[in-house]
Order: C-alpha cells, then structure tokens, then sequence
C-alpha cells in the first residue's frame, strides 16, 4: 500500500525493516513490482538503493521492469541495471529533489480525476423541493446514489462546486458526509477538494484548521478515509497561505486572524481549547518544508485525540488516556522532507492544545455525535437514518 499510494516519508520508514524489501504478496509481487507499476520513480530509486532486486520474479514470471509503463521509471531501472554490471558493489547514486517531496507520475495520477458532468432527466421545476428532500433522505443511506438522483432530478447540477454548495448547506448527515467524501473515487476526490477549498483557513494552526473544516463534516473511523481527507486540507491550507505571502508582497496588510474564536466562543459549559497557543497561518508556515509535512504532523493530531479520548462518549462523559509528550514526538521524528523533524515547540503548541480537552470536531464517527443541524453548522436536522437501517421513511 505504501509503495501504491504513500508518502516517500512512509516509504522511507518502512524501508528502515529490511524483510520488507522482499515480501511478496499472494500473487508474487513485491513492493518494487508495485512501485514500478504505477509509475512511482523515486519510490522505485530509493527500493533499488535499499537493497531491492530486479530480477525478482512475480507468480507469471515477470521481473518489475516487464511491468513498467512509464519511461521514467524504466530509465532508472536500466540506469541502476547498467550500473550494476560497469560497477563492483560500489552504491548507486541518484540524487531525488527533496523540495519536491512527490514522485512527479504518482501526483499526477492522483490528482487529476477524468470527469464528465450528466444533464438531468427532469427539467421542471415544480417538485424542486420533494426532489431536494427524497435526495437528502437517500444520500443519508447511500451518498453516492443520492447525489445521482438529485442531478437526475435536476436539483444540483452535475459540477463539483454545485455539489460542494449543496452539501454544506442542506440538512444532509455530516457523518455520511465525511464518509463519501473520504473514499478514494475520482468524483469523490474532485468534490473534497472542492469543499475543503470553500473553507477559510488563513491564519489558523494545525489544530484551529482541522476544526474548521470537520466542524462542517464528520471524521469516519475509516483511517484511510481520515487520511484523505486530513491530506486534502493540508494541502488546501498551504494553497491558501501561498497566497497570502503572494498577495503580502503587493500589500502590508494582513488579513485577520480568525481560528482564535473556534473552540471558545459556543457554549459555557464547553472547555476552553486555547487556540491562541498555536502557531497559525505564516508563522506556522515557516517551520514546514512542504504541505506533505503539514498533513503528517495534522493526522498525527487526529491520531493523538482519539487515543487520549477515545473512551469518551461524545455527550459530556469525558474519559482521557495520557499520551507524554516524548512519546508522540518521537512518533513524528523525521517527517521533514529531509528527515529531520518539525521544531520541537511546534509540536509542543499542538500537543498541549490536544491534551487540554476533548475537541468533538475531531471525534471519530464511532465515538462522537449524530449530526444536530445544518452541514455548516455541524449536523442535519430531520435526516435521521443511519446506514445499515431497514428503512428510510420518505414521509
């Protein structure tokens, strides 16, 4: 999985247990034949370095290179082959951009989704809102299908902003909503970046940004699904606060900040979270090499609280499990681009806001709420039906 789909920094970790190198799976291949596959070249090169061998035979017989597509990747197989013959045991060296942080045909892959909007089957207008609702009902039991009715009966039309605008506004189930948007399809891809991209992060840190955003959604118990999402608003953040230093450049002023009223400003009875204690938007900015080391250290957060919360019910009972401060920080040592680690006082902010209290933005969907209100305002009034129910009542 991680020479499919994961950070080089994952990549490099698990590099670190050498019997890795060379487990196969049940069809014989093993984690280079995957990253040859897909097109992954600077997974590939730092396999090779490791130790990998391509000449390993898969379950038909076929070595990596006999599986590679892409030209890239297939120099450096011959680079390192050739390599391997004019040399005598001396270490193969390719140097890999670190300012990159991704494997160039791995991204590209992944980010550019092939989508084709569908024209409704009804055109009027006169049951707009029977629609409306008949659809809310049906993405509350199975999302995907009903997004598909609401553009079939013209209430959304089939753009992601169209379908963005609808699921923070209506009343629709924000657990389904973090669900749908957390799976690894291309139309859910196009409609999360489109989501997290209409939320304002300027000026918030690792922890004010992550409530922002599931303050409007749920976070499933899904951790794959967790760590998409939590890598889309990484990366949305960073987009934003670009710029920010682009717009700086023509103007001094700053835009205010906005995450030191999150946590504080609801109820009397909730705990204060302290969010003014964390490094936010530019500030946070310079301590991070890359998006990539943002979305580590925010999913290590969301990690972090469920483990110390996680035998709390969402609804007042709080139970807290201790996590010290070494320990998480030696669990995000070397998640730099460089294999170094964030400044020790970075960590240190967003540790002690976690620990303070329960954030319920951040509980999981097991643990935590049934949705209350709006998307926007955390929750769907009215949509109650939970996925695996017998029925859904269309009254």
């Amino acid at each position: 999985v991680a020479c499919r789909a994961g950070t080089l920094a994952i990549v490099k970790e698990l590099m670190s247990f050498k019997d890795l190198l060379e487990a196969v799976d049940v069809a014989g291949w093993n984690p280079l034949h995957i990253a040859v596959h897909v097109g992954r070249r600077e997974v590939v090169v730092l396999l090779l370095q490791a130790g990998a061998r391509p000449n390993h035979r898969n379950g038909k017989g076929q070595v990596p290179a006999e599986l590679c597509a892409d030209n890239g990747t297939y120099e450096a197989i011959r680079s390192f082959e050739l390599h391997q013959q004019k040399t005598n045991g001396r270490p193969w060296d390719v140097r890999i951009d670190p300012a990159q942080g991704e494997d160039v045909v791995g991204s590209r892959l992944q980010y550019e989704p092939f989508f084709v909007p569908r024209q409704p089957v009804i055109r009027t207008q006169q049951f707009k809102k029977e629609f409306q609702r008949i659809g809310m009902l049906i993405f509350n039991r199975q999302p995907g299908f009903g997004l598909a009715f609401l553009v079939a009966s013209g209430v959304a039309r089939d753009y992601p902003v169209d379908m963005s605008t609808f699921l923070r506004r209506s009343k629709v189930d924000i657990k389904q909503v973090g669900n749908f948007l957390g799976e690894a399809f291309s139309l859910s891809h196009t409609i999360r970046l489109e989501f997290l991209n209409s939320v304002v992060m300027q000026n918030t840190g690792v922890v004010s940004a992550l409530i922002q955003v599931f303050h409007m959604l749920q976070l499933p118990d899904d951790l794959q699904k967790i760590n998409r999402l939590v890598h889309g608003v990484a990366r949305i953040w960073w987009r934003q606060h670009e710029r920010m230093v682009k717009d700086s450049k023509d103007s001094s002023a700053m835009p205010p900040a906005r995450a030191s009223t999150l946590g504080g400003a609801e109820t009397g009875s909730k705990p204060q979270l302290h969010l003014s204690e964390e490094l936010k938007g530019l500030e946070l900015k310079q301590y991070l090499t890359s998006s990539d080391v943002l979305h580590q250290i925010m999913f290590s957060a969301v990690l972090l609280h469920w483990f110390m919360y996680k035998d709390s019910n969402g609804k007042g009972t709080v139970a807290r499990k201790d996590v010290d401060f070494a320990t998480w920080k030696r669990i995000n040592a070397g998640i730099e681009t460089n294999g170094t680690s964030i400044p020790e006082h970075v960590q240190q902010q967003v540790y002690r806001v976690i620990s303070k209290a329960f954030i319920p933005e951040l509980a999981l969907a097991s643990e935590s709420r049934r949705n209350q209100g709006d998307a926007a305002a955390g929750g769907g009034a009215g949509a109650a039906t939970l996925p695996g129910e017998d029925s859904v009542a269309l009254e």
